[in-house]
Parts: structure tokens; sequence; C-alpha cells
């Protein structure tokens, strides 16, 4: 078989009309009748679309009705339509629902679907209400477990009283989760006693359920009232004082989020009761595997009693085990930030000749400050990843996200027009909205300025289905960057070789080129070809595309690859030149995409 070009631009008027038609098909300008065309595809409901649906209520219902009559939730389209009259509370939807709760049909492949909070318009249904808690005592034990969760999703009026009751019956199904759905709605001192008293009172729970109640626990904590915060960490202290002295067994995985949780709830209370940071100090004495993953979390738990967390710290620095020691600088990096210790510094200097370099270590000595601090993280800094790099050099600078922003504003990477000081304010909100506990790192605050401006977009190079869908991955870029590149139209389709299936690819797991992948960029189309790496997309070919379009524009901008830590690959949207000066001036680990001659097609 011949090799094909991997990129392709064309005028071919033929060409663009036809995909154009392509998109106009498959979305069409009508909000409403794109709605209805990708329901087959619609596995959740937005913001956006519900608005519409009730803002053309009368024209959308009688279709959804039809869709959800017919499909039922034997197809993706019934569950959506379904949960869409739920979202407008659409009364003639209940009898269709009715019957799919009663039924249970095994055929019943997105049942699921009905479940989410956008469906809780069936909770207000009695006979749905009925059906659903007397699953609550099925003999079928996956029935009775799927029946909590439904119940406790739908937010189902009784469901949380009913949770209640039955967490101090033996072999209560799914008591964890009848815990955890109490901890969210009824966060009371009475209800996190009877959690207590499942969780912790004989019979033993075991396994993942004792997990999930851990994690219900924590939640409650934090949920609930002063009172009820008092009460959940005595609980915690309990079951960490029984795992200690080898009472309880610790039967689930000790990655496990709920541990993690539970260490954070220790920290936020040790101020207060000095009994947290004394277990947290305990478990790490003893290396108990349960903070085995979470030792630098664990040694947070002792930092409100500052002699004892610097003696566990440094001790664990002089041990013998490479990654007690990094975890224990990175927890002296953050308690003792901005402190210029001199003797903590030492400590973290001889553990990285112990251990060897570690971003760990230059990390904590960036943050604890002073000269000799600075000298020491800058000095091994080419051996550390370039996020890692570039965090360490803003500490050690002492820069500031408002400046940097400024100057990617006069390079020309930002808008014209750009108010740094409100696009920081703007990051900086964004980020404590999600780590509320945490101060936002200047970098992370300058990256997230970036994007939000759409001058850094980014995306998880691991998509959720088979084929990932190249298209639809060009689109969302396109959009990110706020009309910096914007692109009309794209299409994905396979085109492998005759007598070869979509199947006989996916079976093999061969690098093939499977896909042609097409946009219009700029009254151009840009066709190119992307392998098969399974559930990965071809991250170098859409990349590769994105800049040759912006190429053949005559435009100076590039995708330039931004590096991270992990598996999401991110684009800076700028000339090489300032590329180049961010990198320089700020750090930023971009790598610097120059032009290149590219040699036209013939006939294009």
């Amino acid at each position: 078989m011949a090799k094909r070009p991997r990129i392709e631009i064309t005028t071919d008027p033929e060409r663009i009309a036809e995909l154009r038609r392509d998109r106009a098909e498959r979305s069409p300008a009508d909000p409403l009748e794109r709605f209805f065309r990708e329901l087959p595809d619609t596995y959740s409901l937005g913001e956006t679309q519900i608005a519409m649906l009730k803002a053309r209520r009368g024209e959308a219902v009688p279709r959804l009705l039809e869709v959800a009559a017919r499909a039922g939730v034997k197809q993706v389209e019934g569950a959506a339509a379904i949960v869409a009259l739920c979202a407008l509370e659409e009364p003639a939807v209940l009898p269709i629902a009715r019957k799919i709760v009663r039924s249970r049909a095994k055929n019943a492949t997105w049942r699921h679907m009905l479940f989410t909070p956008e469906a809780r318009f069936l909770g207000t249904d009695p006979e749905i209400r009925r059906t659903l808690l007397a699953d609550l005592d099925s003999d079928d034990p996956k029935v009775a477990k799927q029946a909590v969760q439904e119940c406790g999703i739908l937010g189902l009026p009784g469901a949380l009283e009913e949770f209640s009751e039955r967490l101090g019956r033996p072999g209560a199904a799914d008591a964890a989760r009848m815990a955890w759905w109490i901890a969210q709605g009824a966060p009371t001192r009475a209800n996190l006693d009877r959690i207590g008293a499942a969780w912790l009172d004989e019979p033993a729970v075991v396994g993942d359920e004792s997990a999930g109640f851990l994690a219900a626990v924590v939640r409650l904590g934090g949920e609930g009232g002063p009172d009820v915060r008092a009460a959940s960490i005595d609980l915690l202290l309990r079951w960490f004082a029984e795992v200690r002295d080898g009472v309880r067994p610790v039967d689930f995985m000790t990655g496990s989020m709920a541990i993690l949780d539970a260490l954070d709830a220790l920290r936020r209370a040790a101020p207060g009761d000095p009994r947290c940071a004394a277990m947290a100090a305990d478990l790490i004495r003893g290396r108990h595997r349960l903070v085995e993953t979470f030792l630098s979390r664990a040694l947070d738990a002792t930092a409100a009693d500052p002699p004892l967390h610097r003696s566990l710290a440094l001790g664990l620095m002089e041990g013998p085990d490479p990654s007690a020691a990094r975890a224990a600088a990175k927890s002296l990096g953050s308690t003792f930030a901005g402190a210029v210790d001199d003797e903590i510094v030492a400590a973290i200097r001889a553990a990285r000749v112990q251990h060897g370099a570690a971003e760990e270590f230059d990390e904590a000595l960036s943050r604890i400050g002073g000269a000799t601090a600075s000298a020491a993280a800058e000095a091994q800094l080419d051996e550390q990843s370039g996020p890692a790099r570039m965090k360490v050099l803003w500490r050690t600078r002492g820069l500031a996200a408002e400046p940097a922003l400024a100057r990617a504003a006069a390079l020309g990477v930002l808008p014209a027009g750009s108010d740094p000081a409100a696009m920081a304010e703007a990051a900086r909100a964004a980020l404590l909205e999600n780590w509320p506990d945490r101060e936002p790192e200047p970098a992370d605050v300058f990256q997230r300025a970036l994007a939000q401006a759409g001058a850094l977009v980014g995306f998880d190079t691991e998509a959720d289905e088979i084929p990932p869908p190249h298209d639809a991955l060009i689109l969302s870029l396109a959009g990110a960057t706020r009309d910096a590149f914007v692109v009309e139209a794209a299409r994905q389709t396979w085109d492998i070789p005759a007598g070869v299936s979509e199947e006989d690819v996916m079976d093999s797991g061969d690098v093939v080129d499977a896909y042609k992948v097409e946009f219009l960029h700029d009254g151009r189309l840009v066709a190119f070809r992307a392998r098969y790496f399974g559930d990965y997309y071809d991250a170098e070919a859409v990349a590769d595309a994105l800049n040759a379009a912006l190429a053949e524009s005559a435009r100076p901008e590039r995708f330039q690859a931004v590096l991270t830590d992990g598996q999401d690959l991110e684009l800076l949207l700028a000339t090489p030149d300032a590329a180049e000066a961010l990198r320089n001036e700020f750090f930023l680990p971009v790598v610097v995409e120059r032009p290149r001659r590219r040699k036209k097609p013939k006939g294009s």
C-alpha cells in the first residue's frame, strides 16, 4: 500500500462544501435540532442544554416524550430523554419512569443514567418512592445495594431516615454507602453516633465497607457543626488507635483517599486537640503501613506541635529510606515556609547527598528561603522536570504572576487590553475554589491565567472512548482559545486498508494510520492521518496539523508544547520568540516550535 501524506491542506471548493454539509447535517445550527441529533450520544446534560430546553419547552417536550416512550432505557437516547424531561419537571414522564423503575429488566442497559441529580423529579412520584424504598429490603443483595445508591442520588424523601434506622441492623445492605449519604444530607450528632456504632462496635466492619465508613465519618465531620466535628475526631482517633494497636485490621488499600482525608481531618483539628498530633506521631514512629502512602500528610498532622514535627521529620531524613526522606522534606518545606532555618536547610542538603537529587528536596529548600537554601535549590535543577524547575525558580527569584502576565501581554500572547491584575485575581480564585486549603503558587496562578485567557490549552492524552474522537478534540481545543484559532467544522473517519475491520485494528493493538481527520480553518481544509493508539489520541499528529494550519494562514504563532508531570498535553499559542521569552524570563517549560518549510501537495 502506497504511503499516504500525513498532512494535506487544500482550498478545493467541493471538498470544503462537502465537509460543511456534513457539519450541518451532524450538527445543525438550530440548538434544539442539534440537541436531538446528538441525543443518541448524550450521556449527561449540561446547564446550557437544560436552559435551552426550558426556553423551548413547547417544542421539546413532545419529541422527548416520543423518544422516552420508544427507547426507554434500552438505548442511550431514551435514558437521556427521560433525564431531560425530569429536568423540565414534566409530569408526563412519570408513567414511563414508573415502569422502568418497577421492572429492573435485564435489557435496561442504561437504567443507571436515570439516577442523577438532574432527574430528582422522579422522587416526587409516590409510586417510584415506594418501589425504591421497598427495594432496600430485597432478598437480592445486588438489588438492595443498587437501591441504596439510587435513593441517595435522587435525594428521595424519607430515604435518609430509612438509612439512619437501618444502620443498626445486622447485615444491612451497603451500610457504608448509607452512611455516606447520611453524611451529605443529615450531618447531625445523632446520625454520627449511629454511624460510629455501626462502624466500630461489634460485629466489626471489614474491607472496602470499612473504608466507606471512614470516608463518611470524615465527610460528616466536615459538614456538621462544632459538636459534630469534635465527635467525628473522637471516632477517627478511636479507629486509628485500634489500627495502631492491632485490634482492627486494615483490610483495604492503604492508598485509599479515605485515609488521606482522615489524616487531613487530624491536621485541621490538631491545633485545638493535641491528641491528633500525638496519634499521627505514633503511626509515623511505628512506620505503620497505614501512613506509608501518605507519609508527608501524616507529618503535616503533627505540625501543630513544631518541636515534635521537626524531630520526626529530621529523623526520617537521616534514615536509610529515600521515600521517607523525600516525604519529610516535603512536609518541612510546607511547615517552615519562609523560616530561613539553617538547621533544616543543612539537613535537607545532607539528605540530598545521601539519597540523590529529588524534586521534594529542591522544592523544600526553595520554600524555606534564604540565600543558602535558594542557592542549594537551584544547584541541581537541571536534573528535575520542567514544571518542578519552574516552581522552584519562581520561589527563589521571587517572581509574581502579575508582572509575568503583563510581559505575556506585551509579547502578544494575551489579547490586547488584558488586565494582568484582574486576570491574576480570577486565576487565584479558581485555584482556591478547587483547593481551598492550599495557598496558590504564583507560578500556578500565571499558568491558570494563561489558560483562562485562551493562550494555554490542554487535554488528557487518554480519551474516554475508543476510537478517540480527534475531531471533537480539535473543536474543543479551538473553542478553548477564545476565537484565537477558529475551527469551523471537523470530522473523523476510520480509513484502514480494504479487508481490515475496525475490530481487527483494535484487537491487534498495532500502531497504524487508522483515522482520517479533517477540519476547516481560515477557509482551508486540513486533512491528516492519525494513528491508532488504543484509547490514546495521536497527540503529535494533532499538534502538527494545527501548526500546519497556522503556517498555511501565514500566521507567526504556533501551538508550543508545555511540559507537564502527567499524561496531559498543554499547548501555548504563541510566536516562537514569545514562547522563548516566557521560557527564558519566567521558566515556563515550553518546547519552542520554530516554523518549518512545508512542501505543498500537488493540486492544492
